[in-house]
């Protein structure tokens, strides 16, 4: 009998506030709406203003530019005494097997190209050639100083 008076309790208990809950939800619905209706009124009166969604996809687009222009200079450590270079973010239009070969030549090292589902070609070269990749990349006309993001300096 106590299980049953007690259960009993509950569901009145939660019926009760189920029926509160679906009241305020009401209430919010309703308010929501006349504000809903008040700013539109007053956007609509306004008009030739400006969107705040022009300016946020405008400054998503720029980032993503940005992103993908620059060329990531970077520097891994590997164990004690070896080192590789890893460049990434250079331009899909440009042969990075040559470029990988013209580096290969000028700083005597090894070096090879891997492709990244997200971040594109990424070129691997042994020993620490940061400055090098960089002034390499000036003088060719391949990416400006302002394009290039060294890392580790």
């Amino acid at each position: 009998i106590c299980k049953k008076h007690n259960n009993n309790q509950y569901e009145q208990g939660y019926e009760e506030v189920a029926k509160k809950v679906e009241s305020e939800s009401e209430e919010e619905s309703s308010e929501e709406e006349s504000q809903k209706m008040i700013l539109g009124q007053f956007d609509d009166n306004m008009g030739g203003g400006f969107d705040d969604d022009q300016f946020e996809s405008n400054t998503r687009q720029e980032r993503v530019k940005e992103e993908t222009t620059l060329v990531h200079i970077r520097f891994q450590q590997r164990t004690t005494r070896k080192c590789i270079t890893i460049v990434q973010g250079l331009p899909d239009d440009l042969d990075s097997k040559k470029i990988l070969r013209a580096f290969k030549k000028q700083w005597c090292c090894n070096g090879t190209v891997t492709e990244h589902k997200t971040w594109g070609t990424i070129l691997q070269l042994q020993g620490d050639r940061r400055r090098d990749a960089q002034k390499f990349f000036v003088e060719e006309g391949i990416a400006g100083k302002d394009e290039i993001k060294m890392h580790g300096f």
